[in-house]
């Protein structure tokens, strides 16, 4: 893609590219940011984490967006996997200046166009031509066999709804969001424990970041060690005073995993909203700010700054079971997550692991919040939380109410 872009110099620039160009050049701070940025890049980082060119400018960056959007992402073997526009931000991100550039609204509101367009694209007939057996092809051996393993299965077929067993004919998937937001067949995620309330069913398939506990209502949430912070969580909302003091369990989800949510109780659905937050924001000290050096997949090392700062879904659920009362469901984008698709309504009663709603494309963490009157026994299935975790899957045990 950085060839053919780089290829392509005179090529028009998408409408959504161009509004971004159009915003760089007409506002000095922005422009001067976006310098800055790449000029703070360690020269010795010539290439991106996922192998290919560093990007130098802004102009680079334009032609890069214009081609990626017109495209299906590829299958590789790299933590960047189905996130091409985040493997090019990836060190951008973690310098001083990207930190500030890339949680300014105005840079997010052409980001998230840019990444509106990419979706709807991502959701014709055109984008299954990344649906083939090839080394970069999604229904390749190696592909199939990477994601069956992340699902904890041996057969990608035997694991997912398919409309065909034909690799020919794409699996019968209509598009590459039809085949990301693919479903688990029937009784392949059965909910552990379905008829006790006291069990907290994992809402998504997905790995355990961080457990915080007593979480307050402010934080200063951009210094080192990423504490949560209740009221840039909730983005103010009224209800959060509800949760000072309580429980935050926070859990990761890759690209090559299954995208939708899933409710953890039985109950009713009485707020649910999207809060428009950064696309490709990096805590500072995960950047070149860390004497370790750049997350290389980033921003997985800054899950719990994202909860404060990255577009979001929020859905607060009045759970059936007393002892739990009203909790909350974040689901968080990270890199290349334009929309994070709610599909209940307000007033809605749901059945644990029954599904609140989804992400396209992208990798993605989601939080669990609960009230400080809420006493709770995790269950991670034998390992700690951290970033080295493992998926544990959807509708399983994840927590026990005492």
């Amino acid at each position: 893609v950085y060839e053919e872009a780089m290829q392509e110099e005179n090529q028009n620039l998408l409408p959504p590219v161009q509004a971004l160009k159009e915003l760089i050049e007409s506002d000095r701070y922005i422009w001067n940011l976006f310098q800055m940025m790449f000029d703070e890049i360690p020269e010795k980082d010539v290439d991106t984490p996922a192998g290919t060119p560093q990007v130098r400018d802004y102009q680079q960056l334009l032609l890069m967006l214009n081609r990626i959007i017109q495209r299906a992402p590829e299958f590789n073997t790299t933590g960047l996997v189905g996130t091409p526009i985040n493997a090019i931000l990836d060190y951008p991100m973690g310098t001083k200046a990207g930190y500030v550039l890339f949680n300014d609204p105005k840079v997010n509101a052409r980001f998230r166009n840019i990444l509106n367009y990419w979706g709807r694209y991502l959701q014709s007939e055109d984008s299954t031509y990344v649906l083939n057996t090839s080394d970069k092809g999604w229904l390749s051996n190696t592909a199939l066999n990477e994601m069956a393993k992340e699902a904890k299965g041996d057969n990608f077929l035997d694991l997912f709804n398919c409309r065909s067993n034909d690799v020919k004919q794409k699996l019968g998937f209509k598009s590459w969001d039809d085949f990301f937001t693919r479903t688990f067949k029937n009784d392949v995620r059965p909910i552990v424990n379905a008829d006790d309330p006291n069990v907290i069913a994992n809402a998504c398939e997905s790995a355990p970041f961080r457990i915080a506990r007593n979480v307050p209502l402010k934080n200063k949430f951009w210094i080192k060690g990423q504490p949560y912070s209740l009221l840039d969580l909730l983005h103010n909302d009224p209800w959060t005073s509800k949760f000072e003091g309580g429980t935050i369990y926070q859990a990761f989800l890759s690209a090559l995993s299954y995208h939708r949510w899933n409710s953890p109780v039985s109950g009713k659905i009485v707020k649910a909203y999207h809060i428009n937050g950064s696309y490709y924001g990096e805590a500072l000290s995960q950047g070149f700010e860390n004497p370790n050096g750049a997350d290389p997949v980033a921003a997985n090392d800054s899950q719990a700054f994202l909860t404060s700062t990255a577009t979001r879904a929020v859905i607060f659920i009045q759970a059936d079971n007393p002892k739990i009362g009203l909790m909350c469901f974040v689901a968080v984008g990270m890199g290349d997550v334009s929309n994070n698709e709610i599909t209940v309504r307000i007033g809605q009663h749901v059945k644990k692991g029954e599904q609140l709603g989804m992400f396209h494309f992208g990798g993605s963490t989601h939080v669990l919040l609960f009230q400080p009157t809420v006493d709770l026994d995790f269950n991670l299935h034998g390992q700690k939380p951290g970033i080295d975790s493992s998926n544990i899957k959807v509708r399983d045990e994840i927590a026990v109410v005492k």
